[in-house]
């Protein structure tokens, strides 16, 4: 039983408690009020500010003629001064599409550039270029790009700017803000150049590695002399990994690229145009300027030839190791035959098979003799 001073003092102290706890009660409120205040004038502050530097934040990229001539100009191959040399980089071909490629790393330290040529056997420049720019298709049959849009169209220029998320093993999915334009040269040739820009209704988003350093081009044209077309590019593009690493996916994976990318264009073949039924940079192509038209006819004869130049180099070295690797299974091949066997037709049959190997007559010449000696 509680006697009235034991109340009390427990009333009391109970009292004293709560009074302390409403006290920092209050306090806490009042703590998370201003910081919710202070938060929300930050906000609002940080949003008024990109806002106002939104005009200064978009770079204001556009595609004009000059950039068709630095197009030609650059699809030349041409090593400029103080630039690294070209070197080779792949060749490989089958019944249906060859690709050859060269490769340098810039003096300033940027991503490494590649030159390639890709020749797609009884297929017309049309159809190469349609396939090349249908971004819808290729997102059925590039399973890397995960999502297309367009974002404008200028009906005057065709100047057109797009997104393009794809998607790479161990990597965060890389988002792509690009402008191109596209042009119809002499005999059918089509140019294409393409740079990475901003676009105001497409914000950053941490979820994507926005690719800032892109610079591309090619040119379509008719092979001479041959049904078949050729696709001559220059590309840059920085993914956001080391040089050599980059390198090593682009040795190993291109090729098998390729070869995917030529089934499809048969398939694209095949199916029904439907690029032109949009306005797009394909539909509103313009023709290539008159004072251009003279820069392309000097540059086609100057063009490189990927097959006669650096890469012929890449292909005597390719050839040299087959031709290495034959020679050796050959003489392992002699080195069996001529194994617990002294007969005269035994070794007359590693002869030959050393004959495809090494000089011919001396090797011939001396082993016959010396089977022939023992014979006797």
């Amino acid at each position: 039983m509680i006697t009235g001073e034991e109340w009390v003092g427990t009333t009391t102290g109970s009292a004293t408690w709560v009074a302390l706890a409403i006290v920092i009660c209050c306090c806490l409120i009042r703590l998370l009020l201003r910081s919710r205040i202070s938060f929300a004038v930050f906000a609002y502050r940080s949003s008024s500010t990109k806002v106002e530097r939104l005009p200064e934040i978009i770079n204001k990229v556009t595609i004009t003629d000059e950039d068709l001539y630095k197009l030609i100009v650059s699809l030349q191959g041409k090593n400029e001064a103080g630039e690294a040399p070209w070197e080779p980089a792949l060749q490989k071909s089958n019944e249906t599409v060859s690709y050859a490629a060269r490769r340098r790393d810039p003096k300033d330290g940027g991503p490494t550039q590649y030159l390639s040529c890709t020749v797609f056997e009884n297929v017309s420049t049309e159809t190469v270029r349609d396939f090349y720019m249908d971004n819808d298709f290729r997102c059925e049959w590039d399973k890397t790009v995960t999502k297309h849009e367009q974002l404008e169209i200028d009906p005057t220029t065709g100047v057109e700017i797009g997104r393009t998320v794809k998607k790479f093993p161990l990597f965060a999915p890389r988002e792509y803000v690009l402008i191109w334009r596209v042009w119809e040269g002499k005999y059918k040739s089509f140019y294409c150049s393409i740079k990475a820009c901003e676009h105001k209704s497409v914000p950053r988003q941490n979820k994507f590695k926005r690719v800032d350093v892109y610079s591309s081009g090619w040119r379509i044209r008719k092979v001479p002399g041959r049904e078949a077309c050729e696709i001559l590019m220059i590309h840059q593009e920085d993914l956001g990994m080391r040089r050599d690493m980059a390198k090593v996916g682009f040795t190993r994976g291109i090729w098998s690229y390729v070869v995917k990318m030529d089934f499809n264009l048969r398939r694209y073949a095949l199916r029904p145009p439907r690029l032109h039924l949009s306005k797009n940079a394909v539909s509103l192509a313009q023709k290539m300027p008159a004072k251009m038209q003279t820069v392309e006819e000097a540059s086609v004869s100057e063009l490189m030839s990927l097959d006669s130049s650096g890469l012929s180099a890449l292909t005597a070295r390719t050839r040299s190791r087959k031709q290495l690797a034959k020679g050796i299974l050959l003489v392992g091949g002699a080195m069996w035959m001529m194994r617990g066997s002294s007969s005269v037709g035994a070794r007359l049959a590693a002869a030959c098979i050393v004959n495809r190997v090494v000089r011919p007559q001396r090797a011939l010449t001396s082993l016959f003799r010396r089977s022939s000696s023992k014979a006797l």
